[in-house]
């Protein structure tokens, strides 16, 4: 996954770990690990269907294409497990017309005058899936809680709640991800997205509402990321969080959001269920308040949907294992180099980056605390079986 600690770092987590716990550390502060058994599949052979078509090639009988990047889900969602994240050469690129304020997705399959026509080009990174159930079902006012779009506590990071998925938080549920990314990458129309603007002229219902269901629940029953057992409540762990917290990065990466009622897909006719209460609720340990957040020129291209240039959702971190590539256009494997490229001083002097006073303080730690630091981010993982 790209964690750079090095000789040194892991010279110093060994000599805290023979340092032993802290007796007086509360252990419960420190657990951040989501009950994946909330998750409840009702009908297995309804997943099973989404699986297969997960992992499966659609065919031109299928009504894939004429014009895609992919011929499966999986070929863009693979890293490390089934659902897992996609390699840089996985990216889509996303064109955007100043002109017209339009954006679209842009095919490998088909050649593009780009610059020629004044098209500006975004790219994106597939994002891991794991987990997504409980995102969908975290409790919208809980969310926007954590919103400040004025800023009027004055530390700098606002946030505003426009949707859940999305690298510009534009998708509302995994169900409209599913379809549009079947639209938009594999020309596979649906009930939700039934015209291609690549195929005017085909079927306006490639997949049927059945399969949709099948394959978003596949996509649901995805557990979120879990942790090694063994590092969970290591000294370099605990000391890495509370770096983590120390300078910061919770501002955005907020710990956990919480489920206070019970969710079910699909509504009518259930084939997973993550039951809650407001007496009885699932804690997600996200590491995301799931806001827009301005990140200025540092990461910033085209603005897409709601979201102006500079504005990203902030990425949840639990599932850091299921990529080998961070940032959204994957820019980098080195967790460090992600951390930094929150702010850069040099590209963005005006600190238009919510980060930037977050990314000062990083810098100012040493390198053994960074270490730590990462450390701890490469604990809120464990390989999948996929």
């Amino acid at each position: 996954m790209g964690c750079e600690l090095g000789l040194g770092y892991a010279l110093v987590w060994l000599a805290s770990w023979s340092l032993g716990a802290d007796p007086e550390i509360n252990l419960g502060d420190y657990e951040v690990t989501t009950d994946a058994s909330r998750l409840v599949i009702l009908q297995q052979d309804v997943v099973d269907r989404g699986r297969e078509l997960f992992a499966g090639k659609f065919q031109a009988s299928d009504g894939v294409g004429p014009y895609m990047n992919a011929t499966s889900c999986s070929a863009c969602h693979h890293q490390r497990a089934l659902g897992g994240a996609g390699p840089s050469f996985a990216n889509h690129r996303i064109g955007f017309d100043p002109k017209t304020g339009e954006t679209f997705i842009l095919l490998d399959s088909l050649l593009y005058p780009g610059p020629d026509m004044g098209w500006e080009v975004g790219v994106r990174n597939p994002p891991w899936l794991h987990g997504i159930a409980f995102k969908d079902a975290l409790n919208a006012s809980g969310i926007r809680a954590n919103e400040d779009p004025l800023d009027l506590d004055g530390n700098g990071i606002s946030g505003r709640f426009v949707a859940r998925h999305g690298w510009k938080g534009r998708i509302p549920d995994a169900r409209s991800f599913v379809a549009e990314a079947l639209r938009s990458e594999l020309g596979l129309t649906t009930s939700l997205y039934p015209f291609d603007p690549y195929n005017p002229g085909g079927n306006p219902q490639e997949m049927s509402d059945d399969d949709l269901t099948a394959l978003t629940a596949f996509v649901y029953s995805l557990l979120p990321p879990g942790r090694d057992e063994g590092d969970i409540y290591t000294p370099a762990t605990i000391a890495g969080l509370d770096l983590f917290r120390g300078i910061g990065c919770t501002s955005c990466h907020v710990e956990s959001l919480q489920i206070t009622e019970t969710f079910q897909f699909p509504a009518d006719d259930p084939v997973i269920r993550i039951d809650a209460t407001p007496t009885d609720p699932v804690d997600v340990f996200l590491f995301s308040d799931l806001l827009l957040h301005n990140m200025g020129p540092t990461l910033g291209d085209i603005p897409q949907g709601d979201a102006s240039r500079g504005e990203f959702r902030t990425r949840d971190l639990w599932g850091m294992y299921l990529t080998l590539n961070l940032l959204h256009d994957a820019r980098t494997r080195l967790t460090n180099t992600a951390i930094e490229d929150h702010w850069d001083p040099l590209v963005d002097p005006v600190r238009q980056s919510e980060a930037a006073g977050v990314i000062e303080l990083y810098r100012a730690l040493t390198p053994e605390d960074q270490g730590q630091l990462i450390f701890f981010l490469n604990t809120l993982q464990i390989p999948l079986e996929g």
